[in-house]
């Protein structure tokens, strides 16, 4: 294992989880796709103008950019993953938002997607160009999650903000889990590049906003005690399985695009 040192010593501005300064909620950018797939004409249709004219009534901000956070979350989809540009009249709503479609907002069926799609969200995103994270093949939310969880099983119950963004946000695969654990066990110093990933990255966002089983403070992070059965098992127990399914797909930068906007039969709901 690398030591601390070694880990601050690699770091760079560019290192941390990459998600822009857009709304991160999940359930906006579902009403978002809601409207998107009402266009009656995608290719004649000036997408920003008709998207401002009907997103009214769903409350969110009349800003189309939300759709690519919909392409994030499987639920437009993207023609050209891992690239700029790309026209949104191109695209289409996705298995996975026709799913959610037929469900309550909210409703047990609706929040387990929601988690199905949560868990899927890599690093790098299929609306993600730079170069910076071509390397990382992450799950922001499953690396948290299992990060927590060890520090949990041998007393730790909380971890400082600065120290998520240091270790845990900028960690490249799921096998780097137990180095993690290792440096956080021991409260280590945090990076001095720590202001630049908060101002740079709001993949904080993303989990605060949407995952009931993280607790969030101004300065520390802990799982949710009532979510600590669901956890466990999907770690130690029978919910391992569909981990490692959604480990699986992450592995393949050119098979993830597909798998993203695809259901699959995982029954893990942390919302």
């Amino acid at each position: 294992m690398r030591t601390v040192t070694e880990k601050l010593k690699s770091l760079s501005p560019k290192s941390v989880w990459y998600f822009a300064k857009q709304d991160a909620n999940f359930d906006h950018s579902f009403f978002a796709a809601k409207v998107f797939d009402s266009i009656p004409n995608k290719y004649i249709e000036d997408i920003g103008d008709y998207f401002e004219s009907h997103v009214g009534k769903y409350g969110i901000l009349p800003n189309h950019r939300i759709l690519s956070v919909g392409q994030m979350y499987g639920m437009i989809s993207k023609s050209s993953p891992y690239s700029r540009g790309g026209k949104y009249n191109e695209e289409e709503t996705t298995k996975i938002f026709k799913k959610l479609n037929t469900c309550r907002l909210g409703s047990a069926e609706y929040n387990r997607l929601k988690t199905q799609q949560l868990l899927k969200v890599r690093m790098q995103t299929v609306t993600d160009s730079r170069k910076d994270l071509k390397d990382y093949s992450v799950s922001p939310l499953l690396f948290t999650l299992e990060v927590l969880y060890k520090l949990y099983k041998i007393g730790i119950s909380y971890i400082s903000i600065d120290n998520f963004y240091t270790y845990v946000m900028t960690s490249k695969h799921q096998q780097e889990v137990d180095e993690v654990v290792y440096w956080l066990k021991t409260n280590p110093r945090p990076s001095h590049l720590v202001e630049d990933y908060i101002d740079s990255s709001r993949m904080l966002h993303v989990l605060r906003e949407n995952v009931s089983a993280l607790e969030f403070t101004n300065t520390t992070l802990r799982l949710v005690p009532a979510f600590m059965g669901v956890v466990s098992s999907m770690y130690d127990g029978a919910l391992k399985a569909d981990v490692e399914k959604i480990l699986r797909i992450l592995d393949s930068k050119y098979m993830y695009p597909k798998s993203l906007v695809t259901p699959m039969n995982i029954d893990i709901t942390l919302v």
